[in-house]
């Protein structure tokens, strides 16, 4: 067996793959039996019985796993999977940055490990097993996210990362509805690190902090902060700052005492926080200083997290689409507003889920920032935005209920420099 399937339409090469048949809200993996047998597939986890289609015996050449529950099956297997191997496997969870902390660690560290790592976003409940999967012995480290929405999400990941080592990017308002508290959802995330050997975070988000010391000794901490007080293993400070970089002074203060100075290749608040999660990674690592600035200076931007693209009728869009929280956005926006190009600013924005606040309250704050930030026009996506969209009154807006009507009415002439509608 080496493939494990959940999409009856991503079927590469049905020998030798698992069918799990998982269900949820608004989809059962049952219904599909038939059209992966047809296509190969011979090899399926059930939990119902009754529900595959015909009984087995429309299944002649198939095996059946019947388990309590198809998804925990597929965890227990991806767990057992990752206790194979005893390397050095990062965990990184946090609101925001999770991704882009993942693929710029796996970039710079490439050049001395062979890497399993995410592939895109998979940090859920079932993207986190399908990642840990992909674990083979010609891998010498692993780097997992892991994003919960809800209690006792982190502790099954955990089990089945099993990280030896963890970042804790940052700590926001996504998912904020399926928690009683911030500090209930701050100690929720927390459950990914309590085994590991070592906790990288930023010493001034307050929350992170108080949390890692209830579960772990300062020992097993790495500490990075943009204020010398806080006595972090790490002190950074900006010395220059334009639209194109950002060059930090560093002082390392334990396990060695350094100092150096090191160029950011980018200059937008989040890329420099998530550029400095790595940063105390490299140094931790040891790695000598000329090598890594040469391997800062081959950062990539990661696809849809504030990356800039050039469009049509000369404008940009700076593509944010990964996140989807009041944090993101607020932080997106504010790399809008640096832009140095001019031009009309417009906002496209799609329903913001689980932000734990009233819609009208939620609606009202995002509304708020646009003209602060100088955003002239919004096109909001989905029946919540539009049905708040009364709130937007100071900014031309077009409030649409679904993807489909945006795409219907778009006009690549609305876009244009000099036409604004």
């Amino acid at each position: 067996m080496q493939h494990l399937l959940l999409d009856s339409r991503r079927v590469g090469q049905p020998a030798g793959s698992l069918f799990f048949a998982i269900r949820g809200a608004l989809h059962n993996g049952h219904r599909y039996l038939s059209d992966l047998y047809q296509r190969g597939v011979r090899l399926f986890v059930v939990d119902r019985l009754e529900e595959i289609p015909g009984g087995k015996l429309a299944f002649p050449e198939a095996g059946f796993l019947l388990v309590e529950n198809s998804l925990a099956a597929l965890q227990a297997l991806a767990a057992w999977h990752r206790r194979q191997f005893h390397i050095p496997v990062f965990g990184i969870t946090g609101s925001n940055g999770k991704t882009i902390v993942k693929e710029w660690l796996a970039q710079l560290l490439s050049s001395d490990e062979l890497i399993c790592k995410s592939p895109r976003s998979y940090n859920s409940q079932v993207g986190v097993p399908l990642s840990v999967w992909e674990l083979n012995a010609t891998h010498t480290l692993g780097i997992f996210e892991a994003g919960i929405s809800e209690r006792g999400e982190m502790a099954r990941l955990a089990a089945i990362i099993q990280p030896t080592l963890g970042i804790f990017t940052n700590l926001g308002t996504a998912h904020d509805a399926g928690f009683a508290s911030a500090e209930e959802k701050v100690g929720e995330k927390m459950q990914l690190f309590a085994a590991v050997d070592t906790l990288f975070y930023c010493r001034d988000h307050e929350a992170i902090h108080a949390a890692a010391q209830q579960i772990l000794d300062p020992a097993r901490t790495f500490t990075w902060s943009r204020q010398a007080q806080r006595g972090a293993n790490l002190s950074v400070t900006v010395t220059e700052a334009s639209a194109e970089r950002t060059v930090v002074q560093v002082h390392l203060a334990r396990p060695r005492v350094e100092e150096h100075t090191f160029t950011l290749p980018f200059a937008d608040e989040p890329s420099v926080e998530n550029a400095l999660h790595c940063l105390a990674v490299l140094l931790w690592y040891a790695v000598p200083t000329a090598e890594i600035q040469r391997r800062l200076d081959r950062l990539l931007p990661v696809a849809m997290r504030l990356e800039m693209k050039q469009a049509l009728n000369d404008c940009y869009v700076l593509d944010d689409t990964y996140n989807n929280d009041l944090a993101g956005l607020t932080l997106a926006l504010d790399a809008l507003a640096r832009q140095p190009r001019r031009g009309q600013r417009t906002l496209i924005l799609s329903d913001v889920l689980e932000s734990g606040l009233p819609a009208a309250e939620l609606y009202a704050r995002i509304a708020a920032q646009l003209p602060a930030h100088g955003v002239g026009r919004i096109i909001g996506v989905g029946e919540a935005i539009s049905a708040h969209q009364q709130l937007f009154g100071e900014v031309r807006g077009l409030f649409l209920p679904a993807p489909k009507h945006f795409w219907l009415l778009f006009s690549r002439s609305s876009f244009a420099t000099k036409r604004f509608w």
